[in-house]
């Protein structure tokens, strides 16, 4: 983190009187602007380069020079001083009452770049604390407002129980702008194993679960770069919850895109790595070297190398050349030779000899729990044979006394010795291999930025288009180019445009399969993010072919983990909207028990599974349980969430639809009307979600007999679906039901029947007899005219 002119701590009467090693400035010192910016320019040069810097400022400003000297060697004896709470005086640290719609309660932290509260919001919802942390930026530079937006859109697609997930943000003035955070209560990973007196085992697995958010960021392009543990909190159901995701990133101003971003960033020096002090580009491979100084400090109770009271040249020095001592030769705690090179291998200097990806990390501690081998061990034949022997004692003295043994150890001896290359090999090239991903995505949104865009107002999606159009002439290998794929096509399906994604996602689950094999967690994440578009599509039979064997295999490889329970949820999706219902109700029961394990009662992943649970209640007709649990889910998300974000609306209109069918007639219509405003306003006119609350609505209107206002709503439904979806998916042919609902109303009860009976005929070829419009188009025609759809 560096000074930057235009931040709070700029416009102070007396601003370097705060700062260590500098004098107050006299009437004839440089203006402070200059300094700040010598400063900065200086600060992210190497050592050696510093002292020529200096000397030409020097030659030209003698006063200037000994005022940035100063600051230097401040720098240099105390890197993290402008991590430190500035001195803002009494109006500055005064407690403001509100920020947003939140209402503070207290201060919580504060440093050089901003200030975090705890707040609650208040406006009308159920009571949520959340974090809110205040950033000082130049923020009425409209291309800083435009990178902070880009970068607030990343964030918000960490959606992860291990994260705390941003969960809105703005601007309080012109020069700060908020970002809101979940709130956790916990403590810091230490602290609380300290207190809890967890024991070298529960303290890995704690390491392996914040690999796995680590990992999950990663995949979603998000690099840390400060994981410490005084930014993983572990709250009261003991999960492991990563703070401050790249909140250090969102202020920045620099041309530079903040991925590959070098120098002194966001960094503390006992965790970070050695490329984090030597103006080396910034990658994964950082925050795999920061989760090995956290589980070193677990273990141990310090960090790897002792770095306090030095100065940043000897810092450097000794994080360059020294190694830490392996963990079991410093603690009096049991540590097994598996977690020594497991934790050594991820503090490795060189970032291409760390491991590949978190989510390895994590795997090789998990094996070592196991009792199995570790690709961090050197992969002997005698390391394999003992790890074999403790977890198979009579089978191994058994089998070392026999001449088939010999010749089974011999073969894999072979085998084992080509397998330690492989791995070396690999964990090279996929160190390479994410920082070309990483690449690719710093070049295509680079497009966007005002200096390369020149004027021209850049979409979405017009940069998705040109992103998938230019993928034959990436220059990527098959399993990095499945990755971009993999991304673009989730992106094209959030914002509605699925049949710009489908081919994407199909051709990443392919390349993956041939790459990894069927039941490599990669695949098997592949293959659940194409499920999505065949339901989407309204492909039930497709999407649950390829569903049920990725569920079988997320819960043998992964157990009871989010992946797995999101396979479950988007399978008893598939058999819902088929017409199954019974059987997805009890798959959404099943899930949700699994989700309470993980995540706790009323956690977000729990409101979205009472969501699903809420649906088949519904159409079973247990319409007053489904409008309980609708309403505790519309009022659970908007605390979390806020009333703009996709989920929270979805809840509204599934809290409309149960409204109308439960009886409330007046709360239904307001609701229906506010989720087609907010619709309209979040995700446009065509959405498809925004199009299922517009037909809700002309169906509300129906069913009040008001044919006058239900006519323009369902003509706008129809005509727009059949545009974007084509004939014979199912919404469009529900949209064909209430038109014709709308002729019964209006009196051409012939039309009516004809339509009704057109729609039933193709909905049963093909969607089957229990899909949703066949079963509307029958109600019509047997007199039960209720269509309104819940969003899925």
């Amino acid at each position: 983190m560096i000074l930057r002119r235009g931040c709070a701590c700029c416009k102070l009467a007396n601003p370097i009187a705060t700062l260590p090693g500098m004098s107050d400035m006299s009437s004839e010192s440089p203006a402070w602007d200059r300094v700040a910016e010598s400063f900065e320019r200086l600060s992210e040069l190497p050592l050696a380069d510093r002292a020529d810097a200096l000397a030409k400022i020097r030659s030209a400003d003698p006063g200037l020079a000994a005022e940035v000297e100063s600051l230097l060697q401040s720098l240099d004896e105390r890197p993290d001083f402008l991590e430190q709470p500035a001195s803002y005086g009494p109006t500055e640290s005064a407690i403001p009452d509100r920020i947003g719609h939140y209402r503070v309660l207290a201060r919580i932290g504060q440093g050089g770049m901003g200030t975090v509260y705890r707040a609650v919001r208040d406006d009308g919802t159920l009571d949520h604390e959340v974090a809110i942390k205040l950033v000082r930026a130049n923020s009425g530079d409209a291309s800083a407002r435009h990178r902070f937006e880009l970068e607030r859109q990343i964030l918000a697609r960490l959606d992860h129980p291990g994260i705390a997930r941003p969960l809105d943000a703005g601007t309080v003035d012109d020069d700060t702008l908020y970002l809101v955070m979940d709130f956790v209560d916990g403590l810091p990973i230490d602290v609380y194993c300290r207190e809890h007196n967890l024991g070298t085992d529960e303290r890995l697995e704690l390491v392996a679960q914040l690999c796995d958010a680590v990992d999950y960021a990663h995949r979603n392009l998000v690099i840390h770069r400060d994981i410490k543990p005084a930014n993983v909190l572990v709250d009261a159901s003991g999960r492991p919850r990563l703070l401050d995701f790249g909140i250090s990133r969102l202020v920045d101003t620099d041309d530079q895109p903040a991925l590959t971003r070098t120098g002194l960033h966001a960094m503390t020096p006992a965790y970070a790595s050695p490329e984090q002090f030597t103006s080396t580009s910034i990658t994964t491979a950082s925050d795999i070297y920061a989760l090995g100084a956290v589980a070193y400090q677990l273990l141990c109770e310090r960090p790897p190398l002792e770095l306090s009271e030095m100065s940043m040249e000897s810092m450097i020095e000794r994080v360059r050349n020294s190694h830490p001592v392996a963990p079991s030769q410093i603690t009096d705690r049991h540590v097994a030779p598996d977690a020594d090179a497991i934790i050594l291998m991820a503090l490795r200097k060189e970032p291409e000899r760390r491991y590949a990806s978190a989510a390895e990390m994590a795997s090789d501690i998990r094996r070592m729990l196991d009792g199995k081998t570790v690709v961090a061990q050197p992969d002997t034949l005698r390391y394999r044979f003992g790890k074999f022997a403790r977890r198979h004692r009579y089978a191994a003295a058994g089998l070392s006394a026999s001449i088939v043994a010999l010749l089974c150890l011999t073969t894999v001896a072979l085998w084992q010795a080509q397998r330690a290359t492989t791995a070396r090999d690999r964990a090279q090239i996929e160190a390479q291999r994410s920082e070309t991903v990483l690449g690719f995505f710093q070049d295509m949104l680079a497009s966007a930025n005002p200096a390369q865009a020149q004027g021209n107002e850049t979409t979405v999606r017009e940069l998705l288009d040109s992103t998938r159009d230019g993928l034959d002439d990436a220059g990527l290998d098959p399993l990095a180019l499945a990755t971009v794929e993999e991304t673009l096509a989730t992106t094209y399906l959030s914002l509605g445009l699925p049949e710009s994604g489908e081919k994407l996602a199909q051709s990443a689950s392919s390349r993956l399969n041939h790459a990894l094999g069927p039941d490599h967690p990669r695949t098997l994440a592949a293959r659940h993010a194409e499920a999505r578009f065949y339901i989407y599509g309204g492909d039930y039979e497709r999407a649950i072919d390829l569903l049920e064997p990725t569920l079988a295999g997320r819960q043998a490889v992964l157990g009871e983990h989010i992946d797995t329970v999101n396979t479950l949820h988007n399978l008893a999706m598939a058999y819902a909207m088929k017409g199954e219902v019974e059987k997805a109700l009890e798959m959404d029961l099943q899930q949700l028990a699994i989700v309470e394990r993980l995540s706790g009662k009323g956690s977000p992943d729990a409101l979205t599974t009472m969501m699903s649970i809420g649906q088949g209640y519904s159409e079973l007709g247990r319409h007053q349980e489904a409008l309980d649990i609708f309403r505790q889910v519309y009022e659970g998300q908007k605390a979390y969430l806020g009333d703009k974000h996709p989920t929270t609306m979805s809840a509204l209109n599934n809290y409309a639809v149960l409204s109308r069918r439960a009886g409330d007639t007046a709360g239904a219509e307001s609701r229906y009307e506010e989720v087609v405003r907010l619709r309209r306003e979040v995700l446009g006119d065509a959405h498809a979600q925004t199009l299922n609350s517009i037909n809700n609505l002309g169906e509300f209107y129906l069913h009040q007999k008001r044919p006058d206002r239900a006519l323009p709503l369902i003509t706008e439904a129809y005509q727009s679906r059949l545009e974007a979806l084509g004939n014979l998916h199912p919404d469009t042919l529900s949209s064909r039901v209430a038109l014709a609902r709308l002729h019964q109303l209006q009196g051409n009860v012939s039309l009516a029947l004809t339509e009704a009976t057109t729609v039933y005929n193709l909905a049963v070829e093909h969607h089957g007899m229990e899909s949703t419009p066949a079963r509307q188009a029958r109600d019509l025609l047997t007199g039960f005219p209720d269509a309104a759809t819940t969003d899925q």
